[in-house]
């Protein structure tokens, strides 16, 4: 019998994973004063290789959000040249300047890296809406106690993340990748 309820206790961790996966497009401000550092997810440079407007919204986050609580930020490349008169503690490199593609996770691992070395677990996520609930979900999965700021929609029609210029081609996108993840156990 204990059995029995040990994989029902899955199935329905997974039912209620599956259903965010199809249903949460937008997360509540979750932001408490115990958070220990700022960790920032970005989206990609526009097609001239200039930061756009999804990182130029992220930098303002960031720095509103500094500006509250000054704490230490680790960055992803993207975002993190828009920051470097605040105090970047890690930067994660851009797509530019990687031979592979680099996804949330490799972004979140990152982080967990640098953080880990410092001893902070309890992060402020920056990124954008609808992908902070799949990066909030990967830093879950990876031990992170994650607060969320308020965050917005931003699309970029210049971006050079095609899925990113509207959210007609980044929702269908959102929704295949988090049912991956969840099936590959990445959420």
């Amino acid at each position: 019998c204990a059995i029995i309820i040990k994989e029902d206790s899955h199935m329905i961790a997974f039912l209620r994973k599956l259903w965010g996966c199809l249903t949460v497009w937008h997360l509540e401000e979750s932001e408490t004063d115990d958070a220990d550092v700022i960790i920032a997810h970005a989206g990609g440079d526009n097609t001239k290789g200039e930061p756009g407007l999804i990182n130029a919204y992220l930098e303002r986050v960031v720095r509103e959000i500094y500006a509250r609580k000054p704490l230490p930020i680790v960055a992803q490349g993207e975002l993190a040249r828009c920051l470097a008169d605040l105090p970047l503690v890690g930067r994660i490199p851009r797509q530019a300047e990687s031979s592979t593609y680099i996804d949330t996770v490799d972004v979140a691992k990152w982080h967990l890296a640098v953080c880990q070395e410092n001893g902070w677990t309890k992060p402020i996520l920056v990124s954008f809406q609808p992908h902070i609930w799949r990066a909030m979900m990967v830093c879950r999965k990876l031990g992170f106690e994650v607060q969320i700021p308020r965050v917005g929609e931003v699309y970029d029609k210049d971006c050079s993340q095609k899925w990113l210029r509207s959210p007609w081609l980044n929702n269908p996108r959102e929704i295949v990748c988090r049912v991956i993840w969840l099936k590959k156990r990445k959420i």
